[in-house]
């Protein structure tokens, strides 16, 4: 399921960053409102969607046995909650543009509590494992072809610059967790990377579809 990779340098936990968003205009991404939506609606998904994961992890983690896999946990939820908060202020900025940021929110945030709530830990560590895998390779095609986003203005270049670094430095990290003690089986774990792919591409083109009428 995971194109997997050895772990090789220690999460770094990067915290109290100002990316000036209140400086950003309306079309950040070269005054695209179609590019500048498309990301919009991939940004709003990342505050509640990193809490879920926090949550997935944390659910298995007095399974876990080794320290070095313990310490990298630490780190990944220290590095998802930061992620949160950055993408919550640039959710205040579309807030402040008049988009339907809180329908959003507190429909996905739902999701995440029924599903943390009535499906197993099982279920749920493999949708992190899957999502994390899809962001982390975002994040590698973003800033190995560094055209993808050379239009976008400065200061959100500098947020999804770092967001990558982050999610490519514990991109192993809930795959692990699932590996080593989540008990997952294989079927489970290919469905969850499909069902997660599809929901992520589907739910971000509606979004965006939203926001742009």
């Amino acid at each position: 399921m995971n194109a997997y990779v050895k772990h090789q340098v220690d999460p770094v936990v990067r915290s109290n960053l100002d990316f000036r968003l209140h400086e950003v205009p309306r079309f950040w991404f070269d005054n695209d409102p179609f590019r500048t939506r498309m990301f919009d609606a991939l940004s709003l998904t990342f505050p509640v969607g990193e809490r879920y994961f926090i949550q997935s992890v944390r659910a298995l983690r007095d399974k876990i046995t080794d320290p070095d896999l313990q310490q990298r946990v630490t780190d990944f939820i220290r590095q998802e909650a930061q992620h949160g908060i950055a993408h919550d202020k640039m959710n205040e900025e579309m807030l402040h543009q008049g988009m339907p940021v809180d329908q959003f929110v507190k429909f996905m945030g739902a999701h995440f509590e029924h599903i943390l709530k009535h499906r197993s830990k099982q279920y749920n560590i493999a949708m992190t494992a899957a999502a994390e895998h899809l962001t982390a390779l975002m994040a590698e095609t973003f800033y190995s072809k560094q055209e993808t986003l050379a239009e976008v203005h400065p200061f959100v270049r500098a947020l999804f610059a770092w967001h990558s670094i982050e999610e490519m430095e514990h991109r192993d990290v809930a795959f692990d967790v699932m590996k080593e003690v989540g008990e997952v089986p294989e079927n489970l774990r290919k469905f969850a990377l499909a069902f997660v792919t599809l929901q992520m591409f589907g739910f971000t083109f509606y979004r965006a579809n939203v926001m742009l009428k």
